[in-house]
């Protein structure tokens, strides 16, 4: 008997011993996606400023001009610009109607009435 309760105990230990590599195989996944998500973000972010700064300069504007234009701050063109902040997507759409760098997806544009 006691033989039988050594081998449940055992089993109950081998069990409980999977299911903690279990999850930490499940955290060790979701680490790395988040990881992969901020990689994009940064990838997105670096090439939004990248944008933002090579198009003003192609267009002839300075960051003032671009701002009384965008109707934000010529400091939040500069945030902008050095990556320090990113743009709310109204402010995004403002620059982007002020630019045209940035191609838009068709579903965010309001439906022409005459079709």
């Amino acid at each position: 008997m006691d033989k039988i309760i050594q081998i449940n105990d055992e089993i109950k230990r081998l069990q409980d011993e999977k299911r903690a590599i279990v999850e930490q195989e499940r955290l060790a996944k979701l680490r790395k996606m988040e990881l992969q998500t901020l990689n994009e973000d940064a990838h997105l972010a670096n090439k939004f400023v990248n944008g933002l700064y090579k198009q003003r300069i192609r267009l002839g504007l300075s960051q003032t001009n671009l701002a009384k234009a965008t109707g934000v701050s010529r400091q939040m063109i500069h945030n902008f610009e050095t990556g320090k902040n990113m743009p709310s997507l109204e402010k995004f759409l403002r620059l982007n109607e002020v630019l045209k760098y940035w191609k838009i997806n068709p579903l965010l544009e309001e439906p022409n009435e005459t079709e």
